[in-house]
């Protein structure tokens, strides 16, 4: 997914960063919907294992 920063909004204060980003909604939530659906269907049971599956089929690991 693409993430939006805003240049304007980084600043650095001792060793820490802060910013502003803009994460696209349906990025965020479409990996928990994969993982809901496997849950209400009991194709698998352990919620780990299933996010692990989600992650590496949308190639997020």
């Amino acid at each position: 997914p693409e993430v939006a920063v805003w240049s304007d909004s980084i600043s650095v204060i001792g060793r820490e960063v802060f910013y502003m980003q803009a994460v696209h909604q349906e990025s965020i939530v479409v990996p928990e919907n994969i993982d809901a659906v496997r849950a209400v269907t009991g194709s698998v049971v352990e919620g780990g294992k299933s996010v692990m599956l989600t992650n590496q089929s949308l190639g997020l690991i």
